[in-house]
């Protein structure tokens, strides 16, 4: 991503590591979940986000399907995305979660030439509520 405005596609991998839970034995996950953009975005626009799922693969073999709205929130140069939904299917069905995922600041020189900002680090932390 550059500072002209492009149509972006972009994957988000995320590891869950540290897992705490009561009653089973959930240590650690992971996801990836691909997007497409749906108008341009550059450097300088903010992030586009919509409803979406992800499925998230769990150390024990299960796997849950998380379902979820967002909104995007620039906290000085950091990026904050706020999900929140319910699991939908899998373990954890019926429970309500939160995603919240904190980017890192761009690097605006890497903005400046093709082919611009290719990844960015971020932090992820997942709650998940069981009734």
């Amino acid at each position: 991503m550059t500072f002209t405005p492009t149509y972006q596609s972009y994957t988000n991998n995320t590891a869950y590591t540290s897992c705490t839970s009561s009653g089973n034995t959930v240590v650690s996950g992971t996801s990836s979940k691909s997007y497409q953009g749906t108008s341009a975005s550059s450097c300088l626009s903010p992030l586009l986000v919509s409803p979406g799922s992800e499925v998230i693969h769990w150390n024990t073999g299960d796997s849950s399907t998380f379902t979820c709205n967002a909104t995007v929130t620039q906290i000085g140069a950091l990026t904050v995305i706020t999900r929140t939904g319910t699991i939908t299917s899998g373990m954890f069905a019926g429970a309500t979660a939160t995603h919240v995922t904190t980017a890192e600041p761009l690097n605006t020189p890497e903005c400046l030439t093709p082919p611009g900002v290719t990844s960015r680090e971020a932090i992820d932390e997942l709650t998940i509520t069981e009734l």
